[in-house]
């Protein structure tokens, strides 16, 4: 899982030691580890005003200029650091999946990425990893996953900004995924964090579920977390730690601890022990990889050239012909070598278009099916179930799960008490009328109520 990582030995080779880079609440927040994960460097550099406006970067121009500012402050930098992108630019879900493998947990991602995101498919780059929960188990045929997605262009701008200001980029993490490694409290038990923003369940070091809250109800919607995941699953709360929050909490009961912490640097630090995990949510995209790859094959293959010409001059003006010829049999053959490099890096780029066309295609087969199933037999079959148990919605999507024969009912609605919304779900589990039912996302909105979406599968 996250927490796994690499040997110190390993991670910590010479003197490049973990760094990383969180951009917060319109400040660059920059730590540098030693090799037992504790700061040896923190800097703060705050940004130009406008530069990121409600956690999103807003002008690369001004974030250049902080990160030159940074780089004047710390000296040149040796290494890749890890970066935590702001909360709107890197965002989160926490989704629960049939137990299917990686590949088909992609394809079904791809297929249904407007669910789970506001951002196109075509506009963004994603990751994912499954987590461990407190459910896995009692609950075999279910995983949970964490899906990390950005819009292409904002990373593609941070990246050029970095490259301009001699910043070396390693991983880029969403800020809040960074964070939970920075706090050893998180590490252990079934815990809930909050912010004045977002509050995340963490079970063993690991995120696995995430919720948006505001400050005027932060500890109603507290609260009501803890409930829903005490009755969803049946352990007991062991820590509730609040980050940077401006309100106090107290409770009666002995065995739950409520701890409060303020440095704004565990983000950093988070990002930097995350560097060396086994599993990470990275954001860069694969092909500015690729990119890197292909220029160092050009790099080397015109160095060839120009070491063959070099030696063939020389071998003219000493008369050694035949050493001549010998040396560019061998560098004919490594520049032939570098060409076939070059013609598979191009293969595989070919590949992922004609993958790219093939989720295209397979889209517009899912629209088909999901408009011939809307007046199907079966979306009878699961309204009918539906009204019986009392549930109220506003809008109801009927579809077919893939190439599977899995029918599914998507509910949207409003709801003013989200306690009724978990009771009405544990009736319907309780049921035995449904396959899987799933609860994608649940926030309280402008006019106070709880906005839900519910997916249930015959």
């Amino acid at each position: 899982m996250r927490t796994l990582r690499k040997s110190k030995k390993e991670n910590h080779a010479g003197n490049n030691f973990s760094k990383g880079l969180a951009i917060k609440n319109n400040f660059l927040y920059f730590v540098e580890l030693d090799a037992r994960d504790n700061p040896i460097k923190k800097i703060t550099v705050p940004l130009s005003e406008g530069c990121v406006v409600e956690d999103k970067i807003k002008n690369f121009s001004k974030l250049e200029e902080g990160l030159k500012r940074l780089i004047s402050k710390t000296g040149p930098i040796d290494s890749p650091a890890a970066v935590a992108l702001p909360e709107g630019d890197a965002m989160i879900r926490a989704i629960t999946f049939p137990d299917i493998n990686r590949e088909d947990t992609l394809n079904a991602i791809n297929l249904n990425f407007k669910d789970f995101f506001q951002i196109p498919r075509e506009e963004a780059v994603f990751n994912f990893m499954r987590v461990k929960t407190p459910a896995d188990n009692f609950k075999a045929n279910e995983i949970k996953i964490l899906i990390a997605a950005a819009k292409n262009l904002t990373v593609k701008k941070f990246l050029e900004a970095a490259e301009n200001s001699g910043l070396p980029v390693g991983l880029i993490e969403p800020v809040n995924f960074s964070m939970l490694l920075a706090i050893p409290e998180a590490l252990t038990g079934l815990c809930v964090l909050s912010n004045n923003k977002n509050i995340i369940a963490s079970w063993e070091g690991t995120e696995f579920f995430l919720r948006q809250t505001d400050e005027a109800n932060n500890i109603t919607d507290i609260f009501n977390t803890v409930q829903f995941l005490q009755a969803e699953y049946k352990k007991p709360i062991d820590k509730i730690i609040l980050i940077g929050t401006n309100f106090e909490l107290e409770t009666q009961e002995k065995n739950l601890k409520i701890i409060k912490l303020n440095d704004e640097y565990f983000c950093a630090v988070g990002a930097a022990i995350g560097q060396s995990a086994l599993n990470t949510l990275d954001l860069k995209p694969a092909e500015s990889r690729l990119f890197e790859n292909q220029s160092r094959l050009k790099n080397h293959f015109y160095s060839v050239i120009f070491y063959v010409l070099l030696i063939l001059a020389m071998s003219i003006e000493i008369g050694t012909i035949f050493l001549a010829k010998s040396n560019i049999k061998i560098l004919s053959d490594r520049i032939e070598i570098m060409r076939e490099n070059i013609d598979r890096l191009k293969d595989i780029q070919l590949t992922l278009s004609k993958e790219n066309s093939s989720a295209e295609i397979q889209d517009r087969e899912a629209e088909r099916i999901i408009n011939f199933l809307q007046n199907d037999i079966p979306a009878l079959e699961f309204m009918s179930r539906i009204e019986n148990s009392g549930l109220k919605f506003e809008s109801a999507t009927f579809k077919r799960e893939g190439n599977q024969k899995i029918f599914q009912l998507q509910l949207e609605g409003h709801i003013a008490d989200e306690k009724k919304l978990f009771q009405t779900i544990q009736t319907l589990k309780s049921s035995g009328k449904f396959k899987n039912i799933f609860l994608p996302s649940s926030f309280r909105d402008s006019s106070g109520s709880f906005a839900f979406k519910l997916i249930l599968e015959l």
